[in-house]
């Protein structure tokens, strides 16, 4: 009964240390905007679509940072491959469900650093943003 007893808190303690391994990363999958029909002062308006929700402790108007991961080789000297992850800006929830969200761009980055696309897109990660 001992050894049992054993085997199962080893099989529980390894679950539990797995699950903290393989943590699941949050990201925009989906972007969707309104079409211009031509007016004076019409604007584009994007919404992202997140996979991250209430379940994760977002509600409306909570703030995510947008991250976008960059990797690059040194060809000359080392021959290794770097990722870089580079805050992009920031976005709002707008409206939150169980495990997903929509939401709006709060801030998009300012540095002058060359991404082929200068807003957000599918695949950037999120994070909730922490009170400084």
């Amino acid at each position: 009964m001992r050894t049992f007893t054993k085997f199962i808190i080893l099989n529980l303690f390894l679950i539990m240390m797995t699950s903290k391994v393989f943590c699941k990363d949050y990201i925009i999958y989906s972007v969707t905007h309104n079409v211009l029909m031509g007016e004076p002062n019409e604007q584009s308006i994007k919404n992202y679509f997140v996979n991250i929700g209430k379940q994760q402790g977002l509600k409306k108007g909570s703030v995510l940072n947008v991250y976008r991961s960059l990797t690059m080789s040194d060809p000359y000297e080392t021959k290794n491959r770097y990722n870089y992850k580079i805050k992009i800006g920031e976005i709002k929830i707008l409206h939150a469900e169980d495990g997903s969200s929509i939401a709006l761009v709060d801030k998009i980055s300012d540095e002058k650093l060359a991404f082929e696309v200068r807003n957000f897109m599918i695949g950037d990660k999120v994070e909730v943003k922490l009170n400084d």
